[in-house]
């Protein structure tokens, strides 16, 4: 930048450039006033593809102190569609009755009792409940230590262990009923006993924080033959939630539905319980 002491003289202005000057400015001002009196009228962003929709489910306060999501997009009774904890996305599925699978079980009590667990219940680490990682809440299980064979039932409504190997994380009084406190970890194998899953299954394609970001993805899916529909709900009091969904489908149908999306670039698509 000059100083005033070393800037050369300005020029003086050529005949007319006073007025080609105003003319400009005059116009500049029409412009604006157009768009304000449109409302700032915009056009459309283009679509965008299903992978560039994908957003990731938020979670609460409580939720994040203990590291574990909240079910920013579940209804009563209802299965998270996904979450993500230390980088890695888990699907909630229902499993159907007499499902198994084998691996460790650890416990949790003390520190945690009282708190809000993924079902927004409270935390009673005296009530015979457990946490899973992808069964839909709630969920009902038989857990059995194979070190003693002793089973107990538990309802499962929270979500965990996220540790290698873990399978279910259960109540101090669940781990107390089959001997495993002193343990802390034992070998166990976990059967499905009962999900809420109803006749007839509806498919969602994403949950959104911003309801325009859900229409652009219904109109995508139209393309492809297929009638979504966009369900407003308010899991939390301070914003909504757009939810992209199709159905209800019985198995015949749903399998066509499926290989619709999936051809459609749609794959990260979830299947919900009626």
């Amino acid at each position: 930048m000059q100083s005033a002491a070393t800037a050369k003289p300005a020029q003086a202005p050529q005949p007319g450039a006073s007025a080609r000057a105003a003319a400009m400015a005059v116009a500049a001002v029409v412009a604006v006033s157009l768009l304000g009196g449109c409302g700032g009228v915009r056009q459309a962003p283009p679509l965008a593809t299903p992978d560039d929709l994908i957003e990731k489910p938020r979670t609460g306060r409580a939720a994040r102190k203990r590291g574990i999501p909240a079910p920013a997009d579940a209804g009563p009774g209802d299965a998270l569609s996904s979450y993500i904890v230390k980088g890695k996305r888990y699907w909630v599925r229902p499993r159907p009755v007499g499902h198994r699978e084998s691996g460790e079980a650890s416990w949790y009590g003390g520190r945690f009792n009282g708190r809000p667990t993924s079902s927004r219940e409270i935390f009673d680490m005296n009530k015979l409940t457990a946490a899973h990682r992808t069964l839909p809440l709630p969920s009902y299980v038989k857990v059995t230590n194979l070190k003693n064979r002793k089973s107990v039932v538990v309802r499962v409504n929270d979500r965990g262990p996220f540790l290698k190997d873990r399978i279910i994380d259960l109540s101090y009084a669940a781990a107390s009923r089959i001997d495993m406190v002193n343990d802390g970890v034992v070998p166990v194998v976990v059967e499905v006993l009962r999900t809420p899953v109803r006749p007839g299954a509806f498919i969602q394609v994403g949950s959104y924080s911003s309801r325009h970001r859900a229409v652009r993805v219904a109109t995508l899916i139209r393309r492809h033959n297929l009638k979504p529909f966009v369900e407003k709900t308010r899991p939390f009091a301070s914003r909504p939630v757009y939810r992209v969904r199709l159905g209800p489908f019985a198995s015949p149908e749903l399998v066509v539905v499926e290989k619709l999306l999936k051809d459609g670039g749609f794959h990260n698509y979830i299947v919900l319980p009626r």
